[in-house]
């Protein structure tokens, strides 16, 4: 069964136009581009086709790319990507690799102390719990771009109201 845009992807989209209108106001010259995609194969071949389409059991991949439009450095640029409820996040999908990870969107630790178990000393948190991923700040030269990537897999059929 296909679903026409599931309420997880639907949350992140209206996440990432809430980040990216903030990002408008504080930082009028960073040009921000999200992307969505569902990914299929095709022998060792991966597609990208329309997220719109997706499914329970889906893998969704997410990219957001940050652009300076002025002729000056930017300063400190950072990136955060939402993950949101229903998808669990693929780590090994993660590039770069994020240096900071959330389970509410707010506050952020390292993600390796994050995920690591209570036993070694970590917080012991499932990938399914992770909300947000957050990058190290980074300086973004004139007319230059950077993005993140992440994909996060669709573990649930979305609650029906």
């Amino acid at each position: 069964m296909t679903l026409s845009l599931p309420p997880p992807v639907r949350r992140f989209a209206l996440i990432i136009s809430a980040l990216c209108l903030c990002s408008f106001a504080v930082a009028a010259d960073l040009e921000t581009k999200l992307t969505s995609a569902r990914v299929t194969r095709t022998g060792d071949t991966e597609n990208f086709v329309d997220a719109a389409t997706a499914a329970p059991g889906d893998t969704i991949r997410y990219v957001a790319t940050y652009t300076n439009t002025t002729k000056r450095a930017l300063r400190e640029v950072a990136a955060t990507l939402p993950i949101p409820q229903n998808l669990e996040l693929v780590l090994s999908s993660v590039k770069p690799v994020a240096t900071d990870g959330s389970t509410d969107g707010k506050t952020f630790v390292p993600l390796s102390r994050l995920l690591k178990p209570k036993s070694e000393g970590g917080m012991g948190v499932l990938p399914s719990a992770v909300r947000a991923l957050r990058w190290a700040p980074r300086d973004l030269p004139a007319g230059e771009s950077f993005s993140v990537e992440a994909r996060a897999k669709i573990s649930s059929a979305p609650a029906k109201r």
